[in-house]
């Protein structure tokens, strides 16, 4: 998973591997954390850009549940170490596994601090003869305590 921080007060960037930057990333300093990470759909994804000149692709297959779970746990362990106290997390998820998510995150930020689902909703028709498409995904926002920073501007 690819981790984005921009500190707005030095404007530093760091892009990379999760795994790697989360880990140098000094204890209670970061304020807001945005995840985006796999979401166990047990495929490989290819995307284009709009003009259709370049194209990426990641894997997002797992042996286990148990091998993603454990993905999982490790790096919302490392956000809530990089947190400040007054600092929140959202995640950003979908059906694939967004309950085994929102559990980690009750098991890692406590069931306390859960403060908010956004539930982001989208057309698409379905096709299909059989049953339903998936037309949400969601980000949940945890706070690192009850002592949180929201700006409602």
């Amino acid at each position: 998973m690819t981790l984005l921080i921009k500190e707005i007060k030095s404007s530093i960037i760091e892009c990379g591997d999760c795994c790697a930057v989360l880990p140098k990333i000094v204890s209670e300093s970061i304020q807001l954390v945005y995840l985006d990470p796999p979401f166990y759909t047990q495929k490989t994804h290819t995307l284009k850009t709009r003009d259709n000149t370049a194209e990426y692709s990641f894997d997002d297959r797992w042996r286990t549940l148990d091998e993603y779970r454990s993905f999982m746990r490790i790096v919302l362990e490392e956000s809530r170490r990089c947190l400040r106290e007054t600092g929140s997390i959202f995640v950003h998820c979908d059906t694939s596994a967004s309950h085994h998510i929102r559990l980690l995150l009750d098991e890692v930020f406590g069931e306390r601090c859960f403060q908010s689902e956004i539930v982001w909703v989208y057309k698409r028709w379905s096709n299909n003869k059989k049953g339903l498409l998936n037309t949400h995904q969601t980000i949940l926002f945890y706070s690192k305590s009850t002592n949180f920073t929201f700006n409602t501007s």
